[in-house]
């Protein structure tokens, strides 16, 4: 998401105002606290029972129950920055229509043309739910299309929750259009490494 912000404030100008500052550092400093807790596991790292080198539990327990509450206020700066621009994006074909000129002069940004600002702008708008406010980050979309295929391939009896067909995820979830209604159940065989 600080890449995905630091771009947004790269093409349309705004890297002089303080309160840009102020939510960039917002992001690195949830970026670098996660990073820490990652290290501080693999730092602390030990064998198990079982002789298996395991990372240290309490790190990523920490970092499980903090991002949760970090993820919406990112989500928040995002739409912060990209502002006005995040509203009434034009579609494709839209480019590609009568409309092409106008697009190019009235989308353009400090730094960037219209047909490379507007692909951006898509980007930090993505959702990957439809029950799910705007501004979801692109990373979300692309986990849940990912986990999506996953489920669908390993098991056959999911269903989505938009359409309630079997492997309704296969198509529809690459797209980041629905999420299924629950996890798979996974094989003896997939789960004899554990």
């Amino acid at each position: 998401m600080l890449g995905l912000a630091h771009l947004l404030v790269d093409t349309i100008g705004a890297e002089g105002f303080q309160h840009i500052h102020e939510k960039l550092a917002e992001l690195w400093v949830n970026m670098e606290t996660m990073k820490a807790f990652l290290r501080a596991a693999e730092a602390d790292a030990a064998l198990d029972e079982w002789g298996v080198m395991r990372p240290a539990w309490n790190p990523l327990d920490a970092a499980r129950n903090l991002f949760p509450r970090l993820y919406p206020r990112m989500v928040e700066i995002i739409q912060q920055i990209g502002a006005s621009g995040l509203v009434a994006m034009p579609v494709e074909a839209d480019l590609k229509g009568p409309l092409a000129g106008d697009i190019k002069q009235y989308y353009q940004a400090a730094r960037a043309e219209a047909f490379d600002r507007i692909p951006l702008f898509r980007l930090a708008w993505m959702r990957p739910y439809p029950h799910s406010p705007p501004g979801r980050s692109c990373t979300s979309v692309f986990s849940s299309a990912i986990r999506c295929a996953w489920q669908a391939r390993s098991s056959p009896d999911i269903r989505c929750r938009s359409r309630n067909r079997p492997n309704a995820c296969a198509s529809s979830c690459a797209k980041g259009a629905t999420r299924p209604s629950r996890r798979p159940r996974l094989s003896p065989e997939a789960t004899a490494w554990r």
